[in-house]
């Protein structure tokens, strides 16, 4: 979804045959985790003509020549009106953009090459800083930033090329930086507290009664402490030793369940310290000073602190549409796209409830679709909650003017039935602000969002949050937006600036890499790769699942990666745009 317009605020703003038993690979161990949370599809194979990196051998490729031969001519028209929001480009070949962008440019101050895209791109301002990027899928794209203490860049009346250029602007928060595991290493610290001075308030003090009490906490106390010390010495054997035996049935599926009881030590440890909670009220009664009281709180936050993977499931809708419920401010239950290709959430004020007051709004903007939606918004600070106890902290939201809410709702139910977007991109176009409730998750459940769209035959999916459950075949600078090596049939592969976009639906292409084409033509096969070699994914397109041909901008890988094996979007890199990294499935 790109976003244009102007705003006021407080802030800146590839065919191969499944191995045998591949289905006890990813899905089994990302089954399993959810399971315990709730109380591979991908073959390697080597590709001569990846350019520089032929030689590479590790490159798991998904091929779904069929993968969206299910979706309806009505979800391929919607294709053209409710999505993209940033790969687009100023003019696109296909015919079916420009009148888009030309209806997007004219309600905005944003140039016409920053408000191009393929499908429903967003542009909007506001909350980030002054910047003109290009678009993608659906996303909310090509966000052409301008804040009060700045204009947007290259602004300019006359059409242009869009942005082929990822974007660089981080919607991460800086302070405190997100580091890996640091959570878990409190955790532990908290156990040890409450160890110590749930002993020095029992027998201690000689308080016997209290003393014996203690006994049944100090054991969960202990195991809990067990539990996350052995995860953090199993973990990166067991991700190793799936890796390695990637493509060996049996052996791999043996790892697999390795692998999954070592995810599954959090869950034991948060467990054993939720238990310890129902023990202490009795303590505390038969201890009789308030001295426990600084051990429940020790406890109910390691509990928080050790909680490393949390999981939601994923719906998927038209084929191409990951959709969760999320719920804003004690709200009703309501379904968001989960969009890589954008940052921050935006839904209506119907999806916000009254829990709390919002209290004063921290910024303002306007935004708007290319496919004719404009809206304002207003930013305020709340909680989401995700489900299953994952409840982010204080948090932005932008809530759709009163005026516009109408409008953008009939907008969001184009997309699978959604009632709003959740951007989970860390360089994304915006619209921000810094600080999207992923990040604001608690403890290490901010590390990132793992991504599984395809997992069960494309019907619906996970998404994790926390460290990356499966070990990394291989990275990519920038999530969503990055350099990606781009092939199409036999020719030489092609260095593109991408947006890596689960709601980006079928994409859009260069026509310059189809020769010139207004259509990719039926049985085109593109394969895409990093910039060193590695295979990420390849496809055959057919009539339903070709992407969309634009004549400059970023292209838009559309929701294929997603769908083809489980993707992590990491937020701890040090230049705060993020990694998107293709797991071993």
């Amino acid at each position: 979804m790109k976003h244009s317009g102007s705003g006021t605020g407080a802030h800146c703003s590839r065919r191969n045959r499944r191995q045998p038993y591949a289905w006890l690979g990813a899905g089994a161990v990302t089954l399993g985790i959810g399971a315990a949370l709730a109380s591979g599809s991908a073959v390697a194979y080597a590709d001569t003509g990846a350019g520089s990196g032929a030689g590479k051998t590790s490159s798991a490729s998904s091929e779904s020549g069929s993968a969206s031969a299910t979706a309806t001519d009505s979800s391929t028209a919607k294709k053209a009106t409710a999505r993209s929001a940033r790969s687009s480009a100023a003019t696109s070949s296909g015919g079916n953009v420009s009148s888009r962008k030309a209806s997007a440019a004219a309600a905005s101050n944003v140039p016409a090459a920053a408000v191009v895209d393929t499908d429903a791109a967003e542009t909007a301002t506001g909350n980030s800083p002054a910047a003109t990027l290009s678009s993608t899928g659906h996303s909310a794209r090509v966000h052409a930033a301008s804040a009060t203490t700045s204009t947007a860049a290259g602004d300019s009346s006359s059409p242009a090329a869009a942005n082929s250029t990822p974007s660089s602007t981080s919607w991460l928060p800086s302070t405190p930086p997100v580091v890996a595991s640091v959570a878990v290493s409190l955790a532990q610290q908290q156990i040890a507290l409450a160890q110590s001075e749930l002993q020095q308030q029992t027998w201690g003090s000689g308080n016997f009664a209290a003393g014996l009490v203690s006994i049944a906490p100090q054991i969960l106390l202990a195991q809990a402490a067990l539990a996350l010390n052995t995860w953090e010495t199993s973990i990166t054997p067991a991700q190793s030793l799936y890796a390695r035996t990637s493509g060996v049935p049996i052996v791999h599926e043996l790892a697999g369940v390795g692998l999954l009881g070592a995810l599954l030590l959090p869950t034991l440890a948060t467990t054993a310290l939720n238990s310890v909670g129902l023990f202490l009220p009795l303590v505390g009664a038969l201890e009789g000073t308030g001295g426990i009281t600084a051990v429940q709180n020790a406890v109910s936050t390691a509990a928080l602190n050790g909680r490393v993977y949390a999981l939601v499931p994923v719906t998927m809708r038209s084929t191409t549409e990951p959709i969760v419920y999320i719920t804003v401010n004690g709200g009703p239950s309501t379904p968001v796209l989960v969009d890589t290709g954008s940052s921050g959430l935006v839904l209506t004020a119907a999806s916000v409830g009254d829990a709390a007051p919002l209290g004063a709004p921290t910024g303002s903007g306007t935004s708007g679709y290319s496919g004719g939606l404009s809206y304002g918004y207003t930013t305020y600070t709340t909680t989401v909650n995700f489900g299953n106890g994952i409840v982010s902290g204080p948090t932005s939201v932008n809530i759709v003017n009163a005026a516009d809410s109408a409008a953008a709702l009939a907008f969001f139910h184009q997309l699978g039935g959604a009632s709003g977007v959740l951007g989970i991109g860390a360089n994304a176009a915006g619209p921000g602000p810094v600080g999207i409730p992923t990040t604001a998750l608690p403890g290490d459940l901010s590390q990132g969002v793992f991504l599984y769209q395809g997992l069960f035959l494309g019907v619906a999916g996970v998404m994790v949050f926390g460290p990356n459950p499966l070990p990394t075949r291989t990275s990519v600078s920038g999530a969503p937006d990055a350099y990606l090596n781009v092939k199409i049939n036999n020719g030489s592969p092609t260095t593109v600036g991408a947006i890596i976009d689960s709601g980006g639906v079928y994409g859009t292409i260069l026509s310059s890499m189809v020769g010139g084409a207004s259509n990719v033509p039926v049985g085109t096969r593109i394969s895409v790769y990093t910039a060193d070699g590695v295979l990420l994914y390849s496809y055959i397109v057919t009539s339903q699942n070709r992407p969309t041909v634009i004549s400059s901008g970023l292209i838009n890988t559309g929701y294929a990666p997603y769908q083809h094996g489980p993707v992590y979007l990491d937020y701890t890199t040090p230049d705060g745009m993020g990694s998107t990294n293709f797991d071993y499935a």
